[in-house]
């Protein structure tokens, strides 16, 4: 496994990115095996992205193609490709566009938004589902690689659950947090206490 650089002991630094965007609908419910559209100004962003990553660094990537084909072109360093990433199942709803499932009618999908965060979409899985997903592996791998750089490149949904974590907030409430394509959120882990450094930055 790629090492990392080592702060002090008790410090783990996680840099969490989102995928480049990927040709798609607006407001589709993305397959998984969607890829992401690396054109120039892509490139760019990654660019400009690189010059403010630790190095060296541990790399992860959700299991997803538009991840790893994003962390690819972000870094040389091979990159661990981890399901617990993966952006949240939609089930049953995946492939269809928001728009045309409130259009349809589905009595089931507009029941959802009663509550986005704790029910789940059909055959999918619920956004706290996710944020317990994604707080295992942070917590199980924090503890294998404590004292390190962590560079993962997932998903919106990945990124919230991150800070569902690290905020203690329900999920919810993570919910209302914007995170833009190729954002940058970084998230400390400092003697057993969370410190939020950055949310989708830019810049």
């Amino acid at each position: 496994m790629v090492g990392g650089s080592r702060q002090s002991t008790g410090t783990t630094r996680w840099w969490w990115i989102r995928h480049a965007p990927v040709p798609a609908p607006a407001g589709m419910i993305l397959p998984r095996d969607v890829p992401a559209e690396l054109d120039a100004g892509v490139e760019k962003a990654l660019h400009g992205l690189r010059q403010n990553l630790p190095d060296p660094a541990l790399y992860l990537a959700s299991s997803l193609p538009r991840a790893t084909i994003s962390i690819a072109k972000l870094s040389h360093v091979p990159a661990q490709r981890l399901a617990a990433f993966d952006e949240q199942s939609f089930g049953s709803w995946t492939g269809s566009t928001h728009q045309f499932l409130w259009d349809s009618g589905d009595p089931i999908y507009r029941a959802f938004w009663a509550d986005p965060a704790g029910t789940p979409p059909p055959e999918g899985e619920s956004f706290a589902a996710q944020c317990a997903r994604v707080g295992r592996a942070i917590e199980e791998l924090g503890a294998m690689h404590q004292g390190m750089d962590l560079v993962v490149m997932a998903h919106a949904g990945t990124v919230r659950a991150a800070l569902a974590l690290a905020l203690d907030l329900p999920p919810a409430r993570v919910l209302r947090f914007v995170i833009d394509h190729l954002s940058l959120t970084r998230i400390v882990r400092l003697d057993g206490a969370w410190r939020v450094d950055q949310v989708n930055s830019r810049g």
